[in-house]
């Protein structure tokens, strides 16, 4: 090809001069799966495998957030009502699965749910597993059972990131969010520290907390947060040194779709507001010490008044719950109202082959034309940021020796990279 930039490399620097603040940022990490990517160039955007999928080991939560969002559909229902059990993966499902996934092209797992990802007795056998075959893993926690044995364990498997749902830089908010009780926040602050000395001592990178916010955060709950971060910083000697900050929304409403947001319109100002109290004072203090990851576009995004349209990202990225039953919709996973279900991931022997069944491309084309509506913020809302956008430029599909004349040289092409192409989403 000549020197002039192809039109797929213009949109990749355009959206890379744009930053942070574009929510197609985040998306532009698919250009680094270029196979994957010629799929989506030239009409087969079903045929792509996850790279990433979102596990769930656990159903059962050890707290009850108002605004959990598999609280609100009624994924959790069953666990709530049954504290004396846990609703877990079991042990040779999540090994099963984890063989056949990387056997499909899988790269990454998401350890996350649905309920509390380290409630599960197995879970460093789970991440060691995970690391044996090949398979990145990362999780979110709350971090109230994350005592520095079990950090230890778990960082020395090699976390592609590892993060704490902190929420709060104050007990009054936390115990808001969390629906717990007072102690917890200065509790989980305390594993906090503990696990990033632990982090420090075994050179794992960019260990930290992050924070959902809606626009009814006050100036001092941000200033909090402010105060908070710098309290866990520095009392870990910067073994935390990550913070990230995306929008809280409701999703859904048993299978109902809520947008526009009660607070729509507002959160791009709060999204300045963090960038100005949190962000700038932090980054100003300790440069390139720490790593600030502020989903700007994601919170303008939420602003929306309307549901988005798109839906390709769901073959980027999948989510399988406690039983391994696949969504296409993460925010409906395990929910009896969820018309983007799929079902078992393994029920064609393999996942591959799962993924590839009639009932999975249905559900999913389902999505992609409209039929089931996507909740203005969800999992893979970034990457359909950036493949809407292709979509506009390239509106019909391409020919195969087009799509990779068009591809050509993409390994060398200087839009922004994520160090950690492996997990989508």
């Amino acid at each position: 090809m000549t020197n002039i930039l192809n039109p797929l490399q213009q949109l990749a620097l355009e959206v890379t001069r744009e930053g942070p603040d574009s929510v197609a940022f985040d998306g532009l990490r698919v250009l680094q799966h270029p196979d994957r990517f010629h799929k989506f160039l030239t009409g087969r955007e079903l045929d792509i495998v996850p790279v990433t999928v979102q596990l769930w080991p656990s159903l059962s939560c050890d707290v009850m957030c108002p605004t959990c969002p598999y609280r609100l559909t009624d994924a959790r229902t069953l666990a709530d009502a049954d504290h004396q059990n846990l609703h877990l993966m079991p042990s040779d499902l999540f090994r099963t699965l984890a063989d056949s996934m990387v056997e499909a092209g899988v790269q990454s797992v998401f350890l996350t749910g649905g309920g509390e990802p380290i409630l599960h007795p197995e879970i460093v056998n789970f991440v060691r597993h995970a690391k044996h075959i090949g398979l990145s893993w990362g999780m979110f926690t709350n971090g109230i059972s994350l005592d520095e044995t079990l950090a230890r364990q778990l960082f020395e498997q090699d976390p592609g990131f590892f993060r704490v749902s902190l929420e709060a830089g104050n007990d009054e908010l936390y115990n808001k969010i969390y629906a717990t009780d007072t102690g917890n926040f200065e509790h989980v602050k305390k594993n906090v520290v503990v696990a990033g000395k632990v982090a420090l001592d075994l050179n794992v990178h960019w260990f930290g907390v992050g924070f959902t916010l809606m626009p009814n955060s006050t100036l001092q709950d941000l200033k909090d947060i402010r105060e908070t971060l710098i309290e866990l910083f520095e009392a870990s000697d910067m073994g935390v040194n990550l913070a990230s900050f995306r929008p809280r929304v409701i999703h859904h409403v048993r299978d109902k779709v809520v947008a526009p947001q009660k607070f729509s319109g507002q959160y791009h100002k709060l999204a300045n507001m963090i960038r100005e109290v949190i962000e700038m004072p932090l980054l100003e203090r300790y440069k390139d010490e720490i790593r600030i990851d502020h989903k700007f576009g994601a919170f303008s995004d939420c602003d929306i008044g309307t549901s988005p349209t798109g839906g390709w990202g769901g073959a980027w990225i999948a989510t399988l719950d406690h039983k391994a039953n696949g969504s296409i919709v993460s925010h409906l996973t395990g929910s009896s109202y969820n018309p983007s279900a799929w079902g078992f991931s393994l029920a064609e022997g393999s996942f591959k082959k799962t993924w590839g069944a009639e009932r999975r491309r249905r559900v999913h084309d389902d999505v992609v034309k409209g039929r089931t509506r996507l909740p203005v913020a969800n999992g893979f809302r970034t990457v359909d940021g950036f493949l809407n956008r292709v979509k506009e430029v390239f509106p019909d599909p391409l020919n195969d020796a087009e799509a990779w004349q068009l591809l050509e040289g993409v390994e060398n092409w200087p839009f922004h990279r994520s160090q950690r192409p492996e997990f989508v989403g």
